[in-house]
């Protein structure tokens, strides 16, 4: 991981494969498992390689004895390729509400019960004021009783090619019921599944 020969590192100071300026996060996860305030830390933190280059990484600490003698145990795990794939996942996200921010479709990204995501448009459909306040409310916060054990149903679709079309009833601000037919796909938010529904006021 550091681009050393084992015989060159062994015997080294952990701090020398750490920037100075991430010494107290290692000090501090450290002192916590030797003083015994906890069986173990893990943090995250930047180790420098040999030729100079910084890298993300987890480094995990544990105490173990071998008669009166306490020894750490550090299992470092390189995170450059995890960090690359959540930067990928938000400038795709980015991308996605950029497209769909400015939309005239109403559009709303939901999973487990709960509205991630409604853009402008649907904001203006049931006459919220911010679709911003709208995200991580319940999904019934937004549909008809009358509607729920069916819309409750259909939170998964199978097939991740499939779209699914269902007619319910939303609600309006006022309390009134808006009939709209529901088109939705499979999709991914934050790196779970969820659904993209596009909705049409009929």
């Amino acid at each position: 991981i550091f681009g050393y020969p084992a015989t060159e590192i062994m015997g080294c100071q952990l701090t020398s494969l750490l920037p100075g300026e991430y010494y107290s996060s290692w000090i501090k996860a450290r002192r916590e498992v030797v003083d015994g305030e906890s069986p173990g830390a893990t943090i995250e933190t930047v180790g420098t390689r040999k030729d100079g280059s910084s890298f993300s990484m987890e480094l995990s600490l544990s105490e173990w004895k071998d008669g009166h003698e306490r020894f750490l145990t550090g299992i470092i795990r390189d995170l450059t390729e995890r960090k690359r794939a959540e930067a990928r996942l938000l400038e795709t996200e980015r991308r996605f509400r950029d497209v769909v921010e400015q939309s005239p479709e109403v559009i709303i990204l939901h999973g487990d019960g709960i509205l991630y995501y409604a853009n402008p448009a649907f904001a203006r459909l049931i006459g919220a004021h911010d679709s911003s306040e709208l995200n991580g409310q319940p999904l019934t916060w937004i549909i008809h009783p009358d509607s729920r054990e069916l819309v409750a149903s259909r939170q998964t679709i199978s097939d991740e090619n499939r779209s699914e079309t269902l007619q319910y009833q939303i609600l309006h601000s006022d309390g009134r019921a808006i009939d709209v037919e529901a088109t939705s796909v499979q999709t991914w938010y934050s790196g779970k599944p969820a659904l993209q529904t596009h909705l049409r006021d009929v």
